[in-house]
């Protein structure tokens, strides 16, 4: 699957600039965490990167609004932002594809030099399951952590309910 949208939405994933998702509101915020959540539970990556120019340029200022994501089985060989070439506010945004080519979220490199990378079923899940595991053991965090604590202490909530609920895991060789 491929999804190019303009989604008039502004997020890290997408590499928009902090000012533009930080502070605007409850409706932005909203839509954010939605798309955001979205392509989480699709399995969606997105092809944005960090350095390519604006994908949307109005009287209002630039932004990267328009998302480029995909699923498993598609790589992305080639995207290019074209700028000025189009009567849209939106620039032009070219993609090579390559269909059919399977997908690993995790390079090779990084496997082959993280021992404990790990990878997870993430089909036929129950993912009810996995969400109570994860509403269950957040509930215990303590807001008095430092940032690292709480951060790792997320971190091996979230291995766990993976653990637990996806399935059995596997070293990636």
């Amino acid at each position: 699957m491929v999804i190019c949208a303009d989604t008039n939405t502004h997020s890290p994933l997408w590499h928009s600039q902090e000012r533009q998702y930080v502070g605007r509101g409850n409706e932005t915020e909203e839509r954010r965490a939605q798309l955001e959540c979205f392509l989480a539970q699709n399995t969606l990556h997105v092809e944005n990167r960090k350095g390519q120019p604006p994908r949307f340029s109005g009287p209002g200022g630039t932004s990267k609004i328009d998302v480029t994501a995909i699923s498993r089985g598609v790589r992305v060989e080639e995207l290019r932002v074209i700028e000025d070439v189009n009567l849209s506010d939106h620039q032009l945004i070219t993609i090579k594809l390559k269909i059919g080519a399977g997908r690993s979220y995790t390079t090779d490199e990084t496997a082959a030099t993280n021992p404990t990378v790990r990878r997870y079923r993430d089909r036929d899940v129950n993912w009810n399951r996995f969400r109570a595991h994860l509403v269950a053991r957040t509930g215990g965090l303590n807001d008095r952590m430092t940032a690292k604590e709480y951060a790792n202490a997320l971190c091996r909530i979230i291995v766990g309910a993976a653990h637990e609920c996806l399935g059995d895991t596997s070293r990636i060789a």
